[in-house]
């Protein structure tokens, strides 16, 4: 990755705790541009309106619908599912309001578990 690729992506990373992949169902399209080759703003707009109709049920399947001379060579760099989700809440009565953010952690065949979480 480059330093002006890892410029361009910067809003969309997190730190967490486990080597996670990119899951290229909801991935930014500003994400999809950096791991994949050769691909151009429109390539990236087919990309999105593809996995619009129908998600990626697959790594594979994420490689057939690669618009042409596009090409993905992150072996495990990518997957379709998360494992890991960023939750936010918010509640209103009158005139306050509270808000509770939490990362969450889907433990395969385990109940999901609260990383951390802020309540402000």
């Amino acid at each position: 990755m480059t330093p002006p690729s890892l410029a361009a992506v910067a809003p969309w990373l997190s730190a967490l705790p486990n080597y996670t992949p990119v899951n290229v169902n909801t991935a930014p399209p500003e994400v999809l541009a950096v791991i994949v080759d050769n691909l151009d703003a429109n390539g990236v707009a087919a990309l999105v309106e593809s996995r619009a109709r129908k998600p990626f049920a697959s790594i594979a399947d994420f490689r057939s619908r690669l618009p042409q001379g596009a090409a993905f060579v992150g072996d495990g760099t990518a997957s379709v599912r998360s494992d890991y989700f960023y939750v936010t809440v918010e509640a209103t009565q009158g005139i306050t309001r509270a808000r509770a953010r939490a990362l969450v952690h889907r433990i395969r065949g385990g109940t999901p578990a609260i990383v951390w979480q802020v309540v402000e």
